[in-house]
């Protein structure tokens, strides 16, 4: 079987399927030579956690992160003994850029106390940690 409509718009393909079998959609609209002005547009070079927003925040904050490529990835919440208060991520990633929004409760759902925490990313051997402020 060949042919059929392709809706960009909709991004849909359409074809009759006149028997049984095993079918597969293919396109020709695959990057094959990306320099690297237009690679950074798409995936980041390297591993970045950057600064929360807001900071200091009450009662929720975002964390931002990239990967340049699949990553098992966990970013926990530390108090300043260094306790674990909360893990936000952990799981296997795709490359790019990754949002994660922490609501200030611990793993069972009560809120913190106001205070710095600190937030640590893991993937891989690398490791990165940032310092956040709450306020209630």
């Amino acid at each position: 079987m060949s042919g059929g409509a392709v809706d960009t718009a909709q991004n849909e393909v359409m074809s009759a399927i006149s028997s049984t079998g095993v079918y597969a959609a293919f396109t020709s609209n695959i990057p094959v030579d990306v320099d690297d002005d237009e690679r950074g547009d798409m995936l980041p070079d390297d591993f970045e956690l950057r600064q929360n927003y807001p900071n200091p925040f009450n009662p929720n904050t975002t964390i931002r992160f990239s990967l340049p490529s699949r990553s098992q990835v966990k970013i926990e919440v530390f108090n300043l003994l260094g306790q674990s208060v909360r893990t936000l991520v952990k799981d296997q990633l795709s490359a790019g850029q990754h949002v994660v929004e922490w609501d200030g409760r611990d793993e069972s759902g009560q809120e913190v106390a106001s205070g710095v925490y600190l937030y640590r990313m893991s993937a891989g051997e690398l490791e990165l940690t940032r310092k956040m402020l709450l306020i209630r």
